[in-house]
């Protein structure tokens, strides 16, 4: 009799995880049932590594939306699961997501449900869409439910698409500003610097330093890619440790400008997830969870999971919120209203067409500040380089006249 790892909720949100033996899911599922808990996830050692078996990646947003489409279409026209997803495997293009599915619908066929066999494969399904799936399954609203994934999904993607597209000119410009300074580093002012060499003309201080340094870009260039390098391999490091995410992402919230854009975002990405997680039925302790691993700041998903914790401890969610001191005023308020009105579903959708609107405006006011500033930066560096260049020639001209 095979032993499964499970993860589950009781009717309050709160998880629970451990092993139990049992013949099938079924079983499993029969057995937590009775200690008053709904099965989420199993796991056994045999049917993670069929996962990794046929799990091999790439999987992208576009093409789970796609998908998720479809699943809608079949639920809403009557087509039977089983059937229905047969069809898309077939008609998938990704060879990946074809397997995915396929294990999907053989699990299916072996008694899991779909919200237990979509979480097998976390890279493609991700904790929101099975969280939604499973509270759908229990509700009997799959339609309505996926119909909302579909809407959350979409919506990520489209404020992704509008923070990518915005960035695109000011990263161009950039690089290009970069580009100048090396090419007048390392190919214009060496050849410079042998006609000072020939003429014997003594060189400022300042013309020196650059001097200096356009020598080290040219012969000792590999120490510098060394120490690039080193630099991004030791902040990758630090980003993989819990102090390390939180030193790092705490910093970039206190960037001016960057900062307050981050926190915008965070806050629209927390109030539309956490919406359509509780409008699907999940719970809240729960919901918060979930909406924690979403967020891609470490502190501000820190204090979301501080927030589950102190539901879970008997808080309201407006007071857990409250404590964490990362969210600005206004989606406290809000939540403080939905509370008091029961109708906190509502009060997270008001909230976030609030921020589909700013998100955009800051995302912009953001790349009007950014672009002068590279500007001005490129300005004052080749400004720089040139007048360091142009210093000796006006001492050569003297000393020609002299």
């Amino acid at each position: 009799m095979p032993t499964f790892k499970y993860k589950a909720i009781d009717a309050t949100g709160r998880q629970a995880s451990g092993s139990l033996s049992a013949r099938t899911e079924g079983d499993l599922a029969a057995q937590l049932d009775d200690l008053g808990l709904y099965l989420l996830t199993a796991t056994t050692a045999e049917g993670a590594a069929r996962s990794k078996r046929v799990y091999g990646g790439g999987v992208s947003k576009r093409e789970l939306i796609g998908f998720s489409h479809d699943l809608v279409l079949l639920f809403s026209s009557g087509v039977p699961l089983l059937e229905g997803l047969k069809e898309l495997v077939v008609e998938i293009d990704n060879p990946n997501f074809a397997r995915v599915l396929d294990d999907v619908r053989q699990r299916l066929e072996d008694g899991d449900s779909l919200s237990q066999a979509m979480s097998r494969y976390p890279r493609v399904f991700p904790d929101t869409y099975v969280s939604m799936v499973a509270a759908g399954e229990a509700s009997g609203s799959m339609e309505k439910v996926l119909q909302n994934v579909v809407a959350h999904l979409e919506w990520h993607e489209e404020n992704k698409g509008v923070i990518v597209q915005a960035l695109i000119y000011p990263c161009i410009l950039f690089t290009a500003v970069i580009g100048l300074i090396l090419l007048l580093l390392t190919f214009l002012l060496p050849r410079i610097a042998n006609v000072f060499e020939q003429a014997r003309v003594e060189l400022p201080k300042p013309t020196l330093i650059l001097l200096a340094i356009s020598h080290f870009l040219c012969a000792d260039w590999p120490y510098l890619v060394g120490g690039i390098v080193a630099c991004v391999v030791t902040f990758l490091l630090m980003r993989r440790t819990r102090k390390g995410r939180l030193a790092i992402d705490g910093a970039l919230l206190r960037v001016p400008f960057f900062g307050e854009l981050s926190r915008k975002v965070g806050a629209a990405t927390f109030c539309h997830t956490l919406g359509v997680l509780t409008q699907a039925g999940v719970a809240v302790p729960q919901a918060l969870e979930i909406v924690s691993k979403v967020l891609k700041n470490a502190v501000l998903s820190a204090a979301v999971a501080r927030a589950s914790k102190g539901i879970q401890d008997g808080g309201t969610l407006t007071d857990s919120i409250k404590e964490t001191n990362v969210f600005q005023p206004l989606v406290i308020r809000m939540m403080g209203v939905g509370e008091r009105t029961g109708n906190l579903e509502e009060a997270l959708t008001k909230v976030n067409e609030y921020y589909d609107r700013i998100v955009p405006q800051a995302v912009k006011r953001f790349v009007a500040l950014l672009e002068p500033a590279i500007i001005v930066f490129a300005g004052l560096v080749v400004g720089f380089i040139v007048l360091c260049t142009l210093l000796p020639i006006f001492r050569l001209m003297q000393a020609i006249k002299h």
